[in-house]
């Protein structure tokens, strides 16, 4: 899964996991099957009435028309759909995404996906890079994942114990290629050039992840390893 990363106004890298086209279809496909339940079940009971068919479709056209506005504000970013696939909303620069950037997603949905069968959307998703429909680079928001992937060949398992407390939590917002790095850092030994190497990395990954800490080098970047693993494992174990 893709990580991308945003320069806020605060000029700090935000780093997201990228949700795939396939997920955000499957979300769209889950959201049309439930509204279409929901509006063709009482059709059975309604159709010898032709007042309450008429009432029921302009309801369902309402519900329809702000299905994914309203879940998208009163679930924190998710439909339904969004939600069985651990997708979501989030806004660019970190921060809690605001009413106007739904409302600007919602509307441009029309484009983006009612015209031409969606082709608008996929086809900016695919070729934006940082997979964003029209809608999204107007808003300044991302479509995320919520899976995390585990790539257990990049370091040990490390035992926790059963009070662990992590000491950073935006270490889960690490990358694996951010990993490797912080691996390739704990090689390094204590000659001037190397620390030299050593401290611009520490200095980098703080800024990358808004940490303020006054932990000695390695030892920051042992404890975000560690954080990091443990964030993701019992991120993992909670979708179970």
């Amino acid at each position: 899964m893709e990580s991308i990363s945003f320069q806020n106004s605060q000029n700090v890298n935000i780093q997201f996991q990228k949700a795939t086209i396939t997920q955000r279809i499957g979300a769209f496909l889950i959201d049309l099957l439930i509204i279409s339940a929901i509006f063709l079940l009482p059709l059975i009971v309604l159709h010898n009435s032709d007042t309450m068919f008429a009432v029921w479709v302009t309801i369902m056209t309402i519900i329809s028309l702000t299905y994914n506005l309203l879940c998208e504000v009163f679930l924190e970013g998710q439909s339904l759909g969004k939600r069985v696939m651990d997708i979501r909303v989030a806004s660019i620069d970190g921060n809690s995404v605001t009413m106007s950037q739904y409302g600007i997603r919602w509307v441009f949905r029309l484009i983006d996906i009612a015209l031409l069968q969606g082709s608008i959307a996929v086809f900016t998703i695919l070729l934006g890079g940082k997979g964003q429909r029209l809608g999204d680079i107007l808003a300044g928001t991302i479509v995320i994942s919520e899976k995390k992937n585990i790539n257990k060949k990049l370091f040990k398992v490390p035992e926790f114990p059963e009070d662990y407390e992590p000491e950073f939590y935006q270490a889960s917002n690490l990358s694996d290629q951010q990993i490797k790095v912080i691996r390739k850092g704990l090689k390094l030994n204590y000659s001037t050039d190397q620390q030299i190497i050593l401290n611009k990395l520490v200095d980098k990954l703080k800024v990358q992840l808004a940490i303020d800490s006054d932990m000695r080098h390695k030892k920051f970047l042992n404890q975000l390893l560690y954080d990091y693993y443990f964030l993701t494992v019992t991120s993992s174990q909670e979708q179970y």
